[in-house]
């Protein structure tokens, strides 16, 4: 059994416990806890624990897909906005191609929500992809 399996048994996580189980380092857990309504620790004999429902909550409000999540495809369809790795798995490409149609042109515009943040209309990259696939050019093969 991997660690992380381990910890999806336990009610309550330590601070690193709950890194790990989120795929965080710790600096990046730290940000994460100054978001007002992030999980809250509760104090145990002068520790602090978190409670692992409240956290998995908490990344399903977010769409923060935390290790040993999966993308599922009926799950994104029933969605209105999505993330650049939901966006990203829907469409098939990478991080890159998207970059690159964002740089040309005619991909549909970003939500930012937080610096590092960013969010997709799924309607809105139902129609480029309908125009995309209409729009894109076959090269013949040489004779």
């Amino acid at each position: 059994m991997s660690d992380i399996e381990a910890l999806k048994n336990k009610n309550l996580l330590t601070h690193d416990e709950a890194y790990t189980y989120m795929g965080l380092s710790n600096s990046a857990f730290w940000c994460y806890r100054k978001i007002q309504d992030f999980p809250k620790p509760i104090e145990i004999l002068g520790r602090q624990y978190f409670k692992r429902e409240e956290i998995d909550t908490w990344c399903i409000k977010y769409r923060f897909y935390y290790r040993g999540d999966t993308l599922n495809m009926e799950h994104l369809k029933a969605r209105d906005l999505l993330t650049m790795r939901e966006t990203c798995f829907y469409l098939g490409i990478s991080y890159g191609t998207i970059y690159r149609h964002e740089k040309y042109g005619g991909f549909p515009r970003r939500i930012q929500i937080y610096r590092q943040r960013v969010l997709y209309r799924r309607e809105e990259l139902d129609e480029w992809l309908k125009t995309y696939e209409r729009n894109k050019t076959v090269k013949k093969p040489k004779a």
